[in-house]
C-alpha cells in the first residue's frame, strides 16, 4: 500500500508523504540548505560555498539547491537578507526592552548589535565583508538592508522627539548617516578582528546617536 496519499489540501499545498506536505517538506529542506550555506559562507567565504559543498553541509541533492536558491547569487542574497532580519529583530527587543530615552535607547541598541556580531563571528561575516562588491544583484540588497535599518532607527526615535522638530527636516536622511556611521564602524571593527571591547564601541558610538537625537528633542523647527 503507497504511504503517498492525496488530502483535502492536496491542490495548495501537494501531495503528504508520511504525514508531510509537499510544501512543508520544501520549506524543510530550504530551512536546511539556508543554514549551511551560512555556515559556509560564515567559516570559509562566499566562493568557498560551491554548490557541491553547500549540499554536503546539507545533506541534500544538487536538485533542492537549484529549487531553493536558483544559483549562487540567489544563495548570497538570501543568506544576507536572512542574518539581516536576525539582527534587526535583536536590536527591536532590546530596545523595546528598555524606557524611551535617548541614552537607554542608543545604548541597548549599539550593545545588541555589537554583541550580536562578535557572538556570531558568522553573521558578521556575511553581513561586513562577504557581500561587498560581489554583483549588482548583492549590492542592491545590502542599500535595501541599510534602508531597513533605517526605517527601524526613525521608527524607534520618533516618539522622543516632538513632530513639529523635524517638520523642516528629512528623518530618513539624518538616520541614514547615523546607520552609515555605525555600520562603517562595525565593519572596521570586524575586519580588525574584533580588536575594541564592546563597552568602548557602545560609548564612543553613544556620543553621536545621542548627541544627535537630544539635538532633535530640543531644537526649534527653521
Amino acid at each position: 500500500m503507497s504511504t503517498i496519499r492525496k488530502t483535502k489540501n492536496s491542490t495548495s499545498e501537494g501531495r503528504t508523504y508520511k504525514g508531510e506536505s509537499q510544501k512543508a517538506r520544501a520549506q524543510e529542506r530550504k530551512a536546511k540548505l539556508l543554514n549551511a550555506a551560512f555556515e559556509v559562507i560564515g567559516t570559509e567565504g562566499f566562493k568557498a560555498a560551491t554548490v557541491r559543498k553547500v549540499c554536503t553541509q546539507a545533506g541534500l541533492t544538487e536538485r533542492y539547491y537549484y529549487e531553493a536558491f536558483g544559483n549562487s547569487t540567489g544563495m548570497l542574497k538570501q543568506v544576507y537578507e536572512a542574518q539581516t532580519t536576525r539582527l534587526a529583530r535583536t536590536m527591536f527587543s532590546a530596545v523595546s526592552s528598555v524606557p524611551q530615552s535617548p541614552a537607554q535607547m542608543a545604548e541597548a541598541a549599539l550593545t545588541a548589535l555589537f554583541g550580536a556580531i562578535k557572538k556570531d563571528p558568522r553573521m558578521a561575516r556575511v553581513l561586513y565583508i562577504e557581500v561587498i562588491g560581489v554583483n549588482e544583484e548583492i549590492d542592491q540588497a545590502y542599500q535595501k538592508a541599510l534602508q531597513k535599518f533605517e526605517d527601524l532607527l526613525v521608527g524607534l526615535s520618533r516618539p522622543i522627539y516632538p513632530k513639529e522638530n523635524v517638520t523642516d527636516l528629512d528623518e530618513k536622511l539624518i538616520a541614514s548617516a547615523l546607520v552609515g556611521a555605525v555600520t562603517q564602524v562595525s565593519r572596521n571593527w570586524v575586519l580588525a578582528d574584533f580588536d575594541r571591547s564592546i563597552t568602548l564601541l557602545v560609548n564612543n558610538m553613544m556620543n553621536l546617536v545621542v548627541g544627535v537625537i537630544t539635538h532633535l528633542q530640543n531644537r526649534q523647527p527653521v
